[in-house]
């Protein structure tokens, strides 16, 4: 069977060889996680059969995956919901991670497949509200393909062939594949989801280079920087950070929930919950900024919430340098620590 190749695609190119992820004959290489759906091979697919007062199930690979492209294709009775995680792990017993929703309520006309969603934690991060296009081409008790590319913090997929989501997310950069089959509460009668032919290209991993590390009060980067994805991790201790790459500004406010970024005449203000903003598990006193673009794409997240994903007034062409700053009446623990970027390991 010929999967779709999308012409933006990061497979353009020389590429590593495909590999399969089930053998069409055992389940051997995965393991199951979560609550006790039926998982079994039938037909060269894997089913999934929903069991009463169970929660989210999961059939996992035992291999853990970075940078990669995976496709598949999937069936589904229209009363279930499922999905298919990536870059996920294990919170105790519990699956985390980004999932590939197969999303549709037909009732509500909603059909959020190939949406991406963060089980255990966020939630929704990129639905597809906005596309029509996408949700349209859910095709309704049929057969379905799916083609996930994560690469970095950049995540996209499509759906048939349609673009769906498109992710700016440096938060997950690896982790295990797993099949998701929803828990139905108590409703008795089984509900079924099947996959086949999933394969992916193993495309390696990305990773946080260590740029400059110390407290200083101010720092400014010997190299400049185009796309990508940095990280500024601080203690504010009644301080504020400013920030500035090429022409954006961002400034968090010391109570670390609010600020604002600028691009030419656009000033977004945000703010958030302060239970939505967590502490580094490692150091509770540092916060961590991340910035990422991609073009005139910037999108900014602070310990893992994003706050804003917008579009500057130029791109980051031939690259600029990065500038960061303490403002404000600091304590002796207030510095900038670490400044890394994302790249290719």
């Amino acid at each position: 069977m010929l999967f779709f190749s999308p012409q933006e695609s990061a497979a353009e190119g020389a590429a590593p060889a495909w590999q399969d992820l089930f053998d069409g004959r055992t389940l051997e290489g995965w393991v199951q996680h979560g609550g006790g759906a039926r998982y079994r091979v039938e037909d060269g697919c894997i089913a999934g059969a929903t069991v009463p007062r169970q929660p989210n199930s999961f059939l996992c690979t035992e291999r853990v995956f970075a940078d990669f492209i995976l496709e598949y294709e999937f069936k589904v009775d229209p009363e279930l919901n499922s999905g298919v995680q990536f870059r996920s792990f294990l919170a105790g017993e519990r699956v985390t991670g980004y999932q590939a929703d197969i999303d549709m309520d037909p009732q509500r006309n909603r059909f959020w497949t190939a949406g991406l969603y963060e089980e255990g934690r966020r939630g929704w991060l990129d639905d597809l509200a906005d596309n029509d296009a996408a949700r349209a081409a859910h095709r309704l008790g049929e057969w379905n393909q799916v083609r996930i590319e994560a690469v970095g913090e950049r995540l996209r997929t499509w759906l048939n062939g349609v673009p769906a989501a498109d992710l700016v997310d440096p938060v997950l950069l690896e982790g295990f594949i797993g099949l998701q089959v929803h828990g139905v509460g108590e409703r008795q009668d089984p509900l079924e989801v099947r996959w086949r032919n999933l394969r992916i290209q193993d495309l390696g991993r990305h990773g946080w280079r260590r740029v400059r590390e110390g407290k200083e009060a101010a720092l400014e980067s010997a190299e400049a920087f185009g796309d990508g994805a940095l990280a500024l991790e601080y203690r504010l201790e009644g301080s504020a950070l400013l920030a500035s790459w090429g022409e954006v500004q961002v400034r968090v406010a010391a109570d670390r929930v609010s600020g604002e970024v600028r691009s030419g005449d656009t000033v977004l203000a945000w703010k958030i919950g302060a239970k939505q903003v967590q502490v580094r598990p490692a150091d509770p006193v540092s916060d961590r900024l991340m910035l990422s673009r991609h073009g005139r794409r910037v999108v900014l997240h602070l310990n893992g919430v994003r706050l804003v994903d917008f579009e500057a007034a130029e791109p980051a062409a031939g690259g600029s340098p990065v500038r960061a700053a303490l403002e404000g009446q600091g304590g002796a623990g207030a510095g900038i620590l670490r400044f890394e970027r994302l790249e290719p390991e």
